[in-house]
């Protein structure tokens, strides 16, 4: 059976680079490194893997091994040595609008194996969506309604939080999804306990044999975050419904893919979201659109499926000019 074409390429999104909380604690040596090591396991016969020890990888793209054992340290690069057993990698897929069963793409496995846990996703959403031909060319129907939010000049929504791009169908953004919100004078705090719709808590998870419990998504604190990082923007005035739902599911598909041990681990995630919503002069209504109409980003918005990879993957950050 003949070998499988390599790819020739990879996308990579400023958006996830500099929001990468990990990546952003690591010497600007060891970023340099990452990028060698990311093109060696783009290479690689098994996509986004090597399993031989972590010394080799770094001899093979010829960088100093502590860059490489600082990645590996920092959780960029995930694996481990010879001695040791690695974390399973899950990934909740998307189902609809909200999150399917999760999916171990990497399980519990002795060393050497060290791998991209992007790019590790990004093979298993090309193989699912080969399998089931859920991906349609130039199927539209994802994009927003211009009218009521950005559309052109953007690109196509990435679907799963990597460089492969879903089709999932979703219902254009238009005014009647959108309960009003207020502008900057309202209170940061947001909500009112009464005005908050209370979510069920996270479930706990059976991987592997073993409990995985995601943190509970703490609605009312990320609301709090959004009005006090960016205070000039629409404050939401109720939260439930499909906010809650999208919100949660968001905060779950995060915490599953990066491990988050707890609430304050997510809270700094969306922090560093926001902080990054506000370098966007397009989301903040310092820019206009192909229609010449402003627009300003708002919590419900930022956290639904079709515009939210859109936000952490700088598309509304291209021709800041």
């Amino acid at each position: 059976m003949a070998a499988a074409a390599r790819r020739p390429s990879f996308q990579f999104y400023p958006g996830d680079w500099l929001l990468n909380a990990n990546l952003s604690r690591c010497s600007w040596a060891a970023r340099g490194a990452w990028i060698a090591v990311l093109a060696k396991l783009h290479d690689s016969d098994e996509y986004g893997v090597a399993r031989y020890p972590l010394k080799e990888l770094a001899k093979s793209i010829g960088a100093p091994f502590v860059l490489l054992r600082e990645l590996a340290d920092k959780g960029v690069l995930k694996g481990c040595d010879a001695g040791s057993v690695t974390r399973p990698f899950i990934y909740i897929p998307r189902s609809g609008r909200g999150g399917g069963p999760p999916q171990t793409l990497i399980g519990e496995t002795p060393g050497p194996i060290w791998y991209s846990s992007r790019l590790v996703k990004d093979e298993y959403v090309r193989r699912v969506r080969g399998e089931h031909g859920k991906f349609t060319p130039g199927h539209d129907s994802e994009n927003p309604s211009p009218k009521a939010s950005p559309k052109g000049g953007f690109g196509e929504w990435q679907g799963d939080g990597s460089s492969s791009s879903s089709s999932s169908s979703m219902n254009t953004l238009g005014a009647t999804h959108l309960e009003h919100s207020s502008r900057a004078n309202h209170p940061s705090d947001g909500l009112s306990p009464t005005e908050l719709a209370t979510p069920p808590p996270d479930p706990e998870f059976k991987l592997n044999g073993h409990a995985y419990s995601l943190p509970d998504c703490p609605h009312q604190k990320v609301i709090e975050l959004w009005g006090k990082i960016l205070p000039q923007l629409p404050q939401p005035l109720a939260w439930r419904g499909q906010r809650v739902e999208h919100l949660k599911t968001r905060w779950r598909e995060l915490a599953a893919e990066h491990h988050w041990p707890d609430q304050q681990a997510g809270l700094k995630f969306f922090a560093k979201v926001f902080r990054f919503v506000g370098q966007s002069r397009f989301l903040t209504g310092q820019k206009t659109g192909k229609d010449g109409r402003a627009f300003t980003a708002e919590l419900p918005w930022v956290v639904r499926p079709e515009n939210f990879l859109k936000v952490i993957e700088g598309k509304y950050h291209q021709d800041e000019s």
